[in-house]
């Protein structure tokens, strides 16, 4: 496979190239499943597909605490339950708490050669209550801390990842279970440099609705209550592979985790007619809001790629790349609402000049937009769901048929990213320009490349 072109935006995050089929919060989209699962809990033997990992004892890595704004000296760090959130509610009077959660050392169960391919974090509701359709913070922590910390040595909060969100007639009760996608950050702790600081889950500690929460924490009775992180991995540079789409030919995998300026267009629309080629966030409401429509668009350059993926028509050829399957991750930040769903545009566009009004400074969209329903779209990708409780960080489509069709050479039309409703309130879609690499939209594609075959004759 020729990486001359596509070296320079591989994500140094993410590793350079990882092979396996995909699974980025969502259903695998790739044809192959060499996937292995590795599952972690406080105080059982690490599992790998269900089996426990040789030679390992019970991990013992989860670390979590909360701290008290009512109690400002104490540690709560044995703790059964982590509270968070804000309320007269166990012992709140409506004042606020922040739960801290990490997984330490879960690099060293994952092969030298992993690659991260998702992450989600489990966590057993241990009851709440919620006043309201009030909120709370989810941030990775970029600061040290240890059990030991109270809200007077509290950290600084981190980088915000998502919100949770519950509403008064949707509560979790205790022993329900929650997901938290956190498959771009764990992708980063693991390979990208960045220090695993864990998590932390706060609230709107001074606003006028107040909602509390909680989880069982590591210090659970129970284990099957403690905090779960299951992580999807797959070992890079696997040859010896058959695909059954071409004649059960021997090959290899690879998959390329990129994302950056080279490889993506995107902006936003809004009814104030200017253009956000430059924006790194867009909020994509169309409720309560004096500039809707929102919607944004996506481009793949897909130059980048072209020149050593091969047409769909073109022959097997040894040392040819083949796409198998690509799949879009987007990164959220605030969200009120749990969606979003992406189609297909049906016109091309130029990034600097579209805006609600014109594709590319010129021509005039062929309908308008409007915030009660989508337009100027073809195929509908589907839609993708955050858990009912934790909105925010990854979600993936699949794009597979869609990327092959403009490296074959059709119009490159992009993506539309939105809501197909009227009722779509505050909901943070991070872009190209957004500051923090891994979280910003991110393509993962996978490719199969024919071996040789036969004796290879070297004329010196």
């Amino acid at each position: 496979m020729n990486l001359n072109r596509v070296a320079s935006i591989v994500l140094r995050e993410l590793g350079h190239v990882v092979v396996a089929a995909l699974l980025l919060g969502q259903p695998a989209v790739a044809a192959f499943t060499n996937t292995v699962t590795l599952r972690l809990r406080q105080g059982e033997v690490p599992t790998t597909n269900g089996a426990p990992v040789a030679g390992a004892s019970a991990y013992t890595g989860c670390v979590d605490t909360y701290i008290h704004r009512e109690y400002p000296d104490t540690a709560f760090s044995n703790a059964p339950v982590c509270l968070y959130g804000g309320a007269d509610w166990k012992g709140f009077p409506s004042n606020a708490a922040r739960a801290y959660i990490r997984f330490e050392g879960f690099e060293n169960y994952l092969p030298a050669k992993a690659r991260v391919l998702s992450a989600r974090l489990y966590l057993m509701s241990a009851g709440d209550w919620v006043e309201g359709g009030s909120g709370s913070d989810i941030y990775y922590m970029t600061v040290s801390w240890t059990e030991a910390v109270t809200w007077n040595t509290r950290p600084a909060r981190g980088q915000l990842i998502g919100s949770v969100l519950r509403q008064p007639w949707a509560p979790k009760p205790d022993g329900s279970n929650s997901v938290l996608d956190l498959s771009s950050l764990v992708q980063a702790w693991h390979l990208g440099g960045l220090a695993n600081r864990g998590i932390s889950l706060d609230c709107n500690e001074d606003g006028e609705l107040h909602s509390g929460r909680s989880f069982y924490s590591s210090d659970a009775a129970a284990l099957s209550n403690r905090p779960c992180l299951e992580i999807a991995y797959a070992l890079t540079d696997t040859a010896g592979v058959f695909h059954p789409a071409w004649s059960g030919r021997e090959g290899r995998q690879d998959v390329i985790i990129t994302n950056g300026p080279t490889v993506w267009s995107d902006t936003y629309l809004s009814a104030d007619h200017a253009n956000y080629v430059s924006a790194s966030v867009a909020d994509l409401r169309t409720y309560n809001s004096a500039n809707t429509p929102r919607r944004a668009l996506l481009r793949i350059e897909t130059a980048a790629l072209s020149d050593w993926l091969a047409r769909s028509s073109d022959p097997l050829r040894p040392g040819v790349a083949r796409l198998v399957s690509a799949s879009l991750q987007i990164s959220t930040r605030t969200m009120s609402d749990r969606w979003f769903q992406l189609w297909s545009c049906a016109e091309t566009w130029a990034p600097s000049a579209v805006t609600d009004l014109t594709r590319d400074g010129a021509n005039s969209w062929a309908q308008a937009w409007t915030n009660t329903a989508i337009s100027n779209v073809s195929d509908d990708l589907g839609r993708r769901d955050f858990d009912v409780a934790y909105h925010g960080t990854a979600l993936a489509w699949d794009i597979t048929g869609k990327l092959q069709d403009w490296i074959d050479g059709l119009p490159n039309t992009g993506l539309v990213l939105g809501h197909a409703s009227a009722a779509a309130y505050l909901n943070e879609v991070l872009l190209t320009e957004f500051g923090v690499q891994h979280m910003r939209p991110t393509l993962v594609i996978q490719t199969w490349t024919p071996l040789y075959r036969g004796t290879v004759v070297t004329v010196r």
